[in-house]
């Protein structure tokens, strides 16, 4: 029999319900796994629950950065501008509008002007041929519209919204779970930390609290990284495990996993850059007394000022990345398009003039897009 116990509803380990737990969700970037934990159970009740929670608090973020996943894409987020137009974004950055349009304006003489936007060159196929049957146009009067389908960059005229809560119900309950998960992989024994177990199951208050204030416990940190980070600091001396927890480089959270902790000291830290799935070396200095961490809990410990400061290191990371993400897109599908047209009746050289046209043709939304922006 299995000397581990779930650490959640106590049920015994077996090889039927032992299961792989990312110790940050690998919804919003994580890779690093560990077993003889939680039971399987437990496992999709929380990933259910807490880490999906989570990972909608942050989906902003995951899209912005393009963050990638063990298996499957990131979903398409959706998004709203200042003017409550409803789009799709996608991990690429691209846009598309939540739902179709259609305007039909009957001309004075003869004829009509029809606007579609679509989602799909099918769904536009689809909103024509039903103009075609409610106004009974000929079949050769809707041809060349068919024919002018296609799919366009497009770019939005206005910002869109974002807003970022997080809760300590559910996603506080998924962080603390991460730290407890990162303790039991460096060899602390999950029912030592007493305060975190009893804030999961139900029989404690939260363990934890916000933390951003001009000591940055991260020593080493590179400005607007949108790193991850777990780090544990299990002190004999103290009878403490204190964690610490970042999120995207500006969530940062400080735990007190155990206030009777009787075993050995023991420092333990998984840090990666959610863009890439790489670990990152950071260097943490988590040391804080009862009486701290109780203003750490009560806020006294968190400055709307240096919030402020770390998330725009972020934004602006993100911007950038936005921006060059955006450039290797439009350019890489502009060559791709290019590539289609060889006249094997002209020269190389003028096969290649031929080719930068239609690039500079390709580019024409993306070009007209920096010249508007601020």
């Amino acid at each position: 029999m299995s000397e581990f116990k779930c650490a959640l509803c106590l049920t015994q380990i077996t090889e039927e319900n032992n299961t792989n737990e990312h110790i940050i969700p690998n919804s919003i970037g994580g890779r690093k796994k560990i077993r003889n934990f939680i039971c399987n159970e437990c496992n999709n009740k929380t990933g259910e629950n807490w880490d999906s929670e989570l990972a909608k608090n942050f989906a902003p973020f995951c899209t912005m950065f393009g963050i990638k996943k063990d298996r499957g894409d990131v979903p398409p987020l959706r998004v709203k501008t200042i003017s409550g137009i409803e789009y799709k974004q996608f991990e690429d950055g691209t846009f598309q509008p939540l739902n179709p349009s259609l305007n039909v304006i009957a001309k004075e003489e003869k004829g009509f002007d029809i606007s579609i936007q679509a989602r799909t060159p099918d769904e536009a196929q689809r909103m024509l041929e039903g103009v075609q049957k409610k106004y009974k146009l000929k079949e050769e009067s809707i041809k060349p519209l068919k024919e002018q389908i296609a799919v366009k960059d497009f770019y939005l005229d206005e910002p869109i919204v974002h807003n970022f809560s997080f809760d300590a119900e559910k996603s506080g309950r998924s962080t603390i779970k991460s730290a407890l998960a990162l303790a039991a992989s460096g060899g602390i024994n999950p029912f030592d930390c007493n305060l975190a177990i009893d804030f999961l199951t139900n029989r404690g208050e939260p363990n934890f609290g916000y933390y951003d204030c001009n000591n940055d416990l991260v020593k080493n940190r590179e400005l607007g990284l949108p790193f991850h980070c777990i780090y544990i600091n299990a002190i004999k001396e103290t009878g403490q495990i204190l964690a610490y927890i970042e999120y995207f480089g500006f969530q940062r959270i400080v735990a007190c996993m155990s206030n009777n902790y009787l075993g050995e000291t023991n420092q333990i830290l998984y840090a990666i850059n959610p863009m890439t799935g790489e670990e990152i070396d950071i260097i943490i200095e988590l040391n804080f007394t009862p009486d701290q961490i109780k203003k750490i809990y009560d806020y006294e410990m968190y400055k709307p000022e240096s919030v402020r400061v770390s998330f725009g290191h972020i934004m602006d990371r993100a911007i950038s990345y936005s921006r060059e993400r955006e450039f290797h897109r439009v350019f890489n599908k502009a060559v791709a398009y290019a590539n289609q047209f060889h006249d094997i009746s002209l020269s190389h050289e003028q096969n290649c003039h031929l080719k930068a046209e239609k690039i500079i043709e390709s580019l024409q939304p993306y070009i007209k897009n920096l010249i508007k922006a601020p």
